[in-house]
């Protein structure tokens, strides 16, 4: 199966500036996924590796060829599309058998494969049903089979699962990843839903404005954000301007609203403008205050949501207007109530310290 590599890649329309110089690699059978807001230009992205659209500057290579000037139709990929985009007027076999067909296969081998794709998908028994007496999830089960159909070795999928409800989405996301994997396919996936990435990717490039910000694994991109927007949007987080006040070894304690924070960074000197993240589940609520606690800020519950078996808690700092938020078990707050005054506690490691942006904060953390 095919790698792909984007080498300072540019995409302009008109003013506006799509993609950046954007270089990335995907490797050979990785599920990548391109993470970002709307508009932060990931369908462009898919649309220049798949040659619908050509790059102002910079390469595209699908394994060790440039494919900048090679039609759609050669460069073995298979786009699925957000909308589905079925044929109405085909039965799902029809359907699936199209892309076999289009490269000129024997109308038995056409059968043969369009069979064993609705197989795969679990849908050989609706081979005979037009789309429109399918489900949203049955539909998008056709296309990906439809897509797979064509033989391609890369699959590039637009918010696949954008248009269906979310408890589909979400059984759907599993399966998608399966079929990737047991085919032994090159896949790149964008969306905008974070808890969707991290369910099926190998690998995140997180784009915002047409710049890659993060690459990395799941797990290396949740819990060690490079920026401030990596690390409010993938997952919240509760982020604040601060002042370095102190620096001693690899810790620094910094001041935010006549709060002071301890945190482990270096790079820093006292006097610098900085911003601080921290993380919902890392935030502990005690009733008593833990004197040997790096950090410890009294706090008065603002809000309690419940979001199936965690407890999302909105707390203000005492006598600031500093704001935190708590992700705790639900089975260990029980008790908690709106209103009550308790100790917010978490240790220097899980803050997070970056150099102010020169854009500012707000403009950082803007989704446009």
């Amino acid at each position: 199966m095919p790698s792909v590599e984007l080498v300072g890649v540019t995409k302009r329309f008109g003013r506006k500036t799509a993609l950046d110089n954007v270089s990335l690699r995907v490797e050979d059978g990785e599920y990548a996924v391109v993470l970002g807001p709307t508009g932060a230009g990931k369908t462009t992205l898919l649309r220049i590796v798949a040659g619908v659209l050509k790059p102002d500057a910079g390469e595209v290579r699908i394994g060790e060829a440039v494919v900048n000037d090679i039609p759609p139709d050669e460069r073995g990929v298979a786009l699925f599309f957000q909308n589905f985009a079925l044929f109405p007027h085909m039965t799902v076999l029809d359907n699936v058998a199209y892309g076999p067909r289009m490269r000129g296969l024997p109308e038995q081998d056409c059968i043969r494969i369009a069979r064993e794709m609705l197989d795969l998908v679990h849908l050989l028994e609706r081979a005979n049903s037009m789309p429109h007496e399918l489900s949203g999830g049955m539909q998008q089960r056709v296309a990906l089979a439809r897509a797979l159909a064509t033989g391609a070795n890369l699959l590039l999928l637009d918010e696949p699962l954008s248009q269906l409800d979310a408890r589909i989405g979400e059984e759907l996301r599993y399966e998608l990843r399966r079929f990737v994997k047991d085919l032994g396919l090159t896949a790149i996936h964008v969306t905008n839903d974070v808890d969707e990435a991290m369910a099926v990717a190998d690998k995140i490039v997180v784009l915002k404005r047409g710049s890659v910000i993060q690459v990395g694994s799941p797990e290396e991109v949740y819990l060690k954000p490079k920026t401030p927007f990596v690390a409010s949007f993938v997952g919240e987080a509760t982020v604040f301007e601060a002042i370095v006040r102190a620096v001693d070894s690899e810790r620094v304690r910094v001041e935010a609203m006549g709060v002071e924070i301890m945190a482990y960074a270096q790079g820093f000197s006292g006097g610098d403008l900085v911003v601080a993240a921290i993380r919902p589940e890392s935030i502990r609520l005690l009733r008593e205050a833990e004197p040997a606690l790096a950090n410890r800020l009294e706090v008065t519950v603002e809000r309690i949501s419940f979001i199936g078996g965690m407890l999302r808690v909105e707390c203000g700092v005492v006598g600031t207007d500093l704001k935190l938020l708590s992700l705790v078990p639900d089975e260990e707050n029980v008790e908690l109530a709106e209103g009550e005054k308790l100790f917010a506690s978490f240790s220097p490691e899980e803050v997070s310290i970056y150099p102010y942006p020169s854009e500012g904060l707000f403009r950082e953390l803007s989704l446009e």
